[in-house]
């Protein structure tokens, strides 16, 4: 395995959607999908089943962050944009979720930058 052949002190991740099926470039052909109702949208075949798809993705993260280094991970390019933003959402709530004792800090909405025209 990687982690054991570098030894790193850290990890970054960059997560860029080119990589989900359902993008133009989609050459891992991962996919950002959970449940029993997730299908892949592409119009091309795909050996996906019909029965519980888990997404590729999370699982490459979830493999990463198993090791307990500090990570930091990015988001990345993709040309479908709707699912890209869905990636990113999806991988933000999911890492934080892996993530103990994490407090979100609520940020009150700025008002100085706002201005009527």
């Amino acid at each position: 395995m990687l982690h054991s052949l570098v030894q790193p002190n850290f990890v970054v991740v960059q997560c860029g959607a080119d990589c989900l099926a359902t993008d133009p470039h989609g050459i891992f052909n991962l996919t950002n999908l959970t449940g029993p109702d997730a299908s892949v949208t592409r119009t091309v075949e795909t050996d996906c089943d019909s029965g519980e798809v888990t997404s590729g993705y999370l699982q490459a993260i979830e493999l990463v962050l198993a090791w307990h280094l500090p990570t930091l991970i990015l988001g990345g390019g993709g040309y479908n944009y709707t699912d890209t933003a869905r990636l990113w959402t999806r991988l933000t709530a999911f890492v934080v979720e892996q993530v103990e004792h994490v407090r979100l800090v609520h940020v009150q909405a700025c008002t100085v930058f706002f201005f009527d025209v």
